[in-house]
């Protein structure tokens, strides 16, 4: 996935970068170095099914949320 792919799905997901990163662990310098495709770096595997999980829970949540009132 490149980094605009990535930006793209973190908005899907309603998450800031700030809180992704603070959700798993990821340092800035690493985040941005995700951006640097000039050197030919993209962005890890894990992150866009990470993302996706992230999606279909918030999902899920706001289903058990309405079940239960």
């Amino acid at each position: 996935m490149n980094y605009d792919d990535f930006i793209k799905l973190l908005k899907e997901a309603n998450l800031e970068k700030e809180a992704f990163m603070s959700l798993t662990g990821t340092k800035l310098g690493t985040f941005n170095g995700w951006g640097t495709t000039r050197l030919g770096r993209k962005t890890p595997l894990w992150v866009e099914s990470w993302i996706r999980l992230y999606i279909d829970n918030k999902k899920k949540d706001i289903v058990i949320q309405a079940l239960k009132n």
